[in-house]
């Protein structure tokens, strides 16, 4: 067999060996991925990138809608409308003194 064709052979050897695959041109440092796949995982990393932050703030919306919703009570009997941040359930109106329940929104 002739020494100039045969092919240069790696091994895993010790730090600073010459036959190491360390800095060789033959050797690719990368994982090789097409561009094709490229594009597709980046797209798809980024659309689900954008559905976490949507369902996130879909979330925090809802729990805002609600708190909100909480605070706002409708009195049956004078139809007035107003505000109020304590925790009891029952409420008096401020018009016309009557005793109102306090409407829980779903899932809060």
């Amino acid at each position: 067999m002739d020494p100039s064709t045969t092919v240069p052979t790696y091994r895993c050897g010790r730090l600073g060996s010459r036959s190491s695959s360390v800095g060789s041109p033959n050797k690719q440092a990368v994982i090789p991925i097409p561009l094709s796949w490229f594009v597709f995982l980046y797209l798809a990393l980024f659309i689900a990138g954008l559905l976490i932050l949507w369902l996130g703030y879909e979330i925090l919306r809802k729990y805002r809608a609600n708190a909100i919703a909480r605070d706002r009570i409708f009195c049956k009997i004078c139809g007035s409308r107003y505000t109020d941040t304590s925790s009891a359930d029952l409420l008096t109106c401020p018009s016309c003194g009557s005793l109102n329940e306090r409407f829980i929104p779903e899932g809060y």
